[in-house]
């Protein structure tokens, strides 16, 4: 038997035994001979897309790929949101603060003796305040030289929107008032001082404080400072002007309600991602092939 099988080998033909040679090979290629080994099975989606014509492709290409830039641009879109809203009542106000980003966003509310004063400051681009003490009445203007040489004014006072000589931009901050600040005024009596309001602004303290760091700063006497001019807001001069006004005016009580809305200024690229998606998906239900004559 040994012998044979190393005869065998030596011709060069297939040493087992039983059944054809094609069906020992390992590598052998499958052939239709109608078995179950033969048959070869193939998603409908595949073939379906394989038996579609090329206009039919074309239009679902074209249909899931702006229905995707509808969908990043609108993320981008909100990734990138921020604003700054004070909304107050007669009796409490309602904090909405947004940063860039992902589970940056802060809603509080506060009663209206929390909210200390207004000021006016000047900030860095980043948002860094940099002159706490700001004479609104200084009238400053951006002077630039132009290519002839000559100087030329930019634009006028209360619309100005731009840096001063420093590169600092003018805006108003909001101050808010925590519990000890609250307690120690000079025109609060100790007596009167009920436990359910201490109460409150513990835990009203305790929710400011995360304003510092993202929103704000605290001051050396425990008040929270919030400038409004953070992740790209801008303000002229005469909306200083006239927020600085609004908030001395509720601070005073001269007013019953108050609303503050500064808003970041829209990413443009996002914009033009979720426009030019939809009206490349509604172009391709309109006038896209989705099925075949056939």
């Amino acid at each position: 038997m040994f012998s044979r099988n190393r005869q065998s080998q030596g011709l060069g033909l297939p040493t087992a035994t039983g059944g054809p040679p094609s069906s020992r090979t390992f590598f052998a290629a499958k052939s239709n001979d109608g078995s179950a080994r033969s048959i070869h099975l193939q998603n409908p989606i595949v073939q379906q897309w394989n038996r579609s014509s090329r206009e039919r492709k074309i239009t679902y290409i074209a249909m899931v790929t702006c229905f995707l830039s509808m969908i990043f641009g609108w993320r981008w879109l909100m990734y990138y949101n921020a604003y700054l809203r004070v909304d107050c009542n007669s009796t409490d106000c309602f904090i909405k603060f947004a940063s860039p980003g992902r589970y940056k966003k802060i809603n509080l509310e506060i009663p209206r003796s929390q909210l200390g004063a207004s000021a006016a400051v000047k900030v860095s681009p980043t948002g860094e305040i940099k002159e706490d003490k700001v004479n609104l009445n200084e009238e400053w203007r951006n002077i630039q030289k132009t290519s002839s040489g000559k100087k030329k004014k930019n634009t006028a006072i209360n619309s100005y929107r731009g840096p001063d000589a420093n590169g600092n931009f003018l805006t108003y901050a909001i101050i808010f008032k925590d519990k000890s600040g609250f307690v120690n005024q000079k025109n609060t009596q100790d007596d009167e001082v009920k436990a359910e309001k201490l109460s409150d602004l513990e835990s009203n303290e305790k929710d400011l404080s995360a304003l510092v760091g993202t929103f704000g700063d605290r001051l050396e006497n425990g008040d929270i400072r919030v400038p409004m001019r953070q992740f790209g807001v801008t303000q002229t001069h005469r909306r200083v002007r006239n927020m600085t006004s609004k908030l001395d005016s509720y601070i005073a009580k001269r007013r019953q309600k108050l609303s503050i809305r500064e808003s970041a200024p829209a990413n443009w690229q996002a914009i033009l991602m979720v426009v030019l998606g939809l009206v490349g998906f509604l172009l391709s239900i309109l006038i896209g092939l989705f099925w075949d004559e056939n």
